[in-house]
């Protein structure tokens, strides 16, 4: 299949759509699909795709969601399948997506724009009224997108240790609202032996701000930047203090106990969710007044294994890092279906 994918990241939105479209991509690509991007040429995001290779159809920052370009853009294009990873997507856009495949697919979109999507995978973010068949609508966390390699180490046995001797801190590849340095402030009260692995990636614009932060700090402090393998890191960790966006679901695929925070709200929804389901430990919209809860909460869990090993448990039954599979089969189960109806 010729697949179009549309999708867009940098500081301000996030890298999330970018880095789950491109562990999809990558996954369709080994099945003997021809991948291409379709992409705001935002410098974060269209970066991050150039340096894995893929082709690009580039838009013009000035000519976002500008339906008349996207029309001449895409004119001599004609896709077996398009797939769509952003967050409200404009009904005109969607409805040239439309004209262009037998096959849309579309992501986290809550927007009405969704309306014209043969399926739609809303699990961060869900809206009513759903997709009424024949069209389909997946809410299930069995088809979150994350890099197959988190599958793979998934099926190891995540060991608890009684006590906590590393513990990540991230706020996804972004930290649009620059909480990481603040965090690393908030728990330099912290005596003991922990190590810090702080994870930034390629829309981090807060250097300045970190770099005072880690010289400032008394504590073992790690920068990683741009990490091209996050999984090994991440399934040693003993403790996570994350957002609740895509990293959120990696951490929780492997099984590491986690904190959440975020100054995003729409990621308060998925956070609860989570909540619900007693996969994470939640300290809610990040502000001053959740500096010393932040302390409290690594003192607390570090003293309560069972905590831990239950929150880790729950998290490896819940996502098992199998989604692209699942998508890669949907896509291809859908393409013959609506090419021999």
């Amino acid at each position: 299949m010729n697949i179009l994918i549309y999708t867009y990241g940098n500081h301000q939105m996030g890298m999330g759509h970018v880095y789950r479209m491109s562990y999809l991509g990558i996954y369709l690509r080994s099945m003997g699909h021809n991948i291409r991007f379709f992409m705001p040429n935002w410098e974060d995001g269209v970066t991050k795709i150039f340096q894995e290779g893929w082709q690009q159809i580039l838009i013009p920052v000035n000519h976002f969601e500008n339906e008349i370009y996207y029309k001449n853009k895409l004119k001599n294009f004609k896709f077996d399948c398009i797939i769509v990873d952003a967050l409200n997507v404009s009904e005109p856009i969607m409805k040239i997506f439309r004209e262009k495949t037998n096959l849309l697919i579309s992501f986290d979109n809550i927007g009405n724009g969704r309306f014209f999507a043969d399926i739609l995978i809303n699990i961060l973010y869900k809206r009513l009224p759903p997709l009424s068949a024949p069209k389909l609508e997946i809410n299930d966390y069995s088809y979150i997108i994350i890099s197959d390699e988190f599958g793979k180490i998934h099926q190891k046995e995540k060991v608890i240790p009684k006590t906590i001797r590393k513990i990540l801190i991230t706020q996804g590849g972004s930290d649009t609202y620059g909480i990481v340095p603040q965090l690393i402030d908030a728990i330099d009260t912290i005596n003991s032996n922990i190590e810090y692995f702080v994870v930034i990636g390629p829309g981090f614009k807060h250097h300045e701000n970190l770099d005072l932060s880690v010289k400032k700090s008394a504590l073992k402090i790690h920068i990683i930047k741009n990490i091209t393998d996050p999984w090994n890191l991440f399934f040693n960790m003993d403790l996570a203090i994350s957002a609740g966006g895509m990293t959120l679901l990696e951490l929780l695929c492997l099984g590491v106990p986690t904190i959440t925070t975020t100054q995003e709200i729409k990621e308060l929804e998925t956070i609860d969710d989570l909540i619900n389901n007693n996969l994470i430990i939640n300290l809610g919209y990040f502000d001053k007044t959740k500096k010393e809860q932040i302390t409290s909460l690594i003192f607390g869990l570090n003293k309560d294994y069972v905590k831990r090993l239950m929150l880790s448990t729950n998290s490896k039954k819940y996502i098992d890092g199998k989604g692209c599979k699942r998508i890669a089969d949907l896509i291809e189960k859908y393409y013959l279906k609506v090419n021999t109806q």
